[in-house]
């Protein structure tokens, strides 16, 4: 019998990729990334507009529940004087017609530790005083008491009170404007400019003047800062016209200046930074 000789095999085995592989894998993972991360980003952005949308349906909601409570909503301008004989005519208005018994002569009992000499409120920061409630406390983070049963004082500190409307995340309490009186932060992370709040108490809204007085939409008391209301095609009609617009700055940190906004129609290019904007009036954000 014979027998075939054996042919020997000899495994070759490699010791690792060489550098134009790795080269070739690195290029190809840093095209899916490429590909990928936009998609990603896109997701979360939208994640983001989708919570803050959600809060402000909680803002609705604690708006409502204020109104229910003491009739009207929340003004957006308000100017609380150092003395009884401080109180301007518009300010007085909108105090009686919540308080009709407000004691003028001790401001309605406003505790001591108030910032004594800045009481000019913007939207932003009547938002967060007329549904926290009066700041008490000396801790870091502000502790909003509800207002007191007290007819002539509901702004004394007292167990017996209305509120808090809402329940405020105090991490994003913020101070913009460095007055000592508190504006909220949306929901979209690293945001550093407030929820905007802008009342049409007294039939109509106003606009940003900068004539020397707290407006609606002051928050910086610059060229940061928004100016008008946004209203329906005719340019006159706002948006939620018998009560209030809600406005986030979107992820951008940026208002924009407002005027027109038509739901489906896209906004010009010269309005390019108001397209992430939030409100409460066209279901998440304007484009």
């Amino acid at each position: 019998m014979k027998h075939m000789p054996q042919q020997s095999t000899t495994v070759t085995t490699r010791s690792g990729f060489t550098l134009l592989e790795l080269l070739a894998v690195i290029t190809i993972i840093s095209i899916l990334l490429a590909l990928i991360m936009p998609i990603f980003s896109g997701i979360l952005g939208r994640g983001d507009n989708v919570a803050v949308s959600a809060e402000m349906t909680q803002l609705d909601q604690a708006l409502a529940a204020y109104k229910a409570k003491f009739g009207n909503f929340p003004p957006s301008r308000l100017s609380i004087p150092t003395s009884a004989g401080g109180w301007d005519a518009k300010s007085r208005a909108e105090i009686k017609s919540i308080w009709p018994q407000f004691n003028f002569g001790n401001c309605g009992g406003l505790p001591g530790g108030f910032p004594a000499n800045k009481l000019d409120l913007s939207g932003a920061e009547c938002l967060v005083f007329f549904l926290g409630g009066v700041e008490s406390g000396t801790t870091a983070a502000p502790v909003l008491g509800g207002f007191s049963k007290n007819p002539l004082r509901p702004w004394s500190q007292s167990e017996n009170v209305d509120g808090p409307f809402m329940e405020f995340d105090l991490s994003r309490m913020t101070d913009v404007d460095g007055d000592d009186l508190y504006e909220y932060l949306d929901a979209i992370p690293d945001q550093d400019v407030p929820i905007l709040y802008v009342s049409a108490s007294g039939g109509r809204y106003n606009k940003d003047n900068d004539a020397g007085v707290v407006d609606d939409y002051d928050v910086f008391g610059s060229a940061r800062d928004m100016s008008e209301l946004y209203t329906q095609a005719d340019g006159k009609t706002p948006h939620r016209k018998d009560s209030y617009q809600l406005i986030s700055a979107g992820a951008d940190s940026e208002y924009g200046i407002g005027g027109k906004f038509t739901p489906g129609e896209s906004l010009p290019s010269s309005r390019k930074n108001e397209v992430d904007n939030i409100t409460n009036f066209s279901g998440g954000t304007l484009n």
